[in-house]
C-alpha cells in the first residue's frame, strides 16, 4: 500500500501502543506518522497506562489525540482514568458494562472505540451507544451492517 499517497484522503486511525518500552515505540510511532504525512485530527494514539499516556504527550501528541484503553480495568476506573488525563477517547472491552456504566460513559462526553464486537445483535446493541468506532474480526459484516 502507497501510505504517502492514501495518507492524503481524510481517513480515521487508531494505533495501538502496547509494550515494556513506550519510551522508545512512540517517538517512532511519532516520526512514522510525520513521515508519512498523517494527520493526527484524524485519529488517535491508543495507550495502555499512564506512563506511555505522559510519554506520548512529552512527544507532541496532543491529549485531544490520545486514548487509554480499558484493559482490565472497571468501566468507573477507565472513566476516571480518562478524566484525570483530561483524555478524549477510551478503548474499552464491554463485557461488564451495565446500563448505569453507560449511562455514566455517555454523561463524560469521552469518545469510545467499542473492543470487539463480531456480531450484527453486538453491532446493533452499541450502535445505541455512538461509539467512534468498533473493532472486529469481520469487517465486511461491519461495513454491510454500517451500510444499511
Amino acid at each position: 500500500m502507497d501510505y504517502k499517497k492514501k495518507s492524503e484522503k481524510n481517513f480515521d486511525y487508531i494505533l495501538e501502543i502496547k509494550g515494556s518500552n513506550p519510551d522508545l515505540l512512540i517517538p517512532k510511532v511519532k516520526d512514522l506518522l510525520q513521515e508519512y504525512n498523517f494527520a493526527f485530527k484524524f485519529g488517535y494514539l491508543s495507550v495502555n497506562d499512564e506512563i506511555a499516556y505522559e510519554i506520548a504527550t512529552k512527544n507532541g501528541f496532543k491529549r485531544e489525540n490520545i486514548g487509554i484503553m480499558q484493559k482490565k480495568r472497571t468501566p468507573k476506573e477507565i472513566i476516571n482514568v480518562a478524566k484525570q488525563f483530561n483524555a478524549k477517547f477510551i478503548q474499552l472491552r464491554p463485557a461488564n458494562w451495565t446500563e448505569e456504566n453507560w449511562k455514566e460513559l455517555q454523561e463524560s462526553g469521552l469518545l469510545f472505540t467499542i473492543f470487539y464486537a463480531d456480531s450484527k445483535e453486538q453491532y446493533e446493541f452499541f450502535s445505541k451507544f455512538n461509539p467512534y468506532g468498533i473493532f472486529t474480526n469481520f469487517p465486511n459484516l461491519l461495513h454491510d451492517f454500517l451500510s444499511k
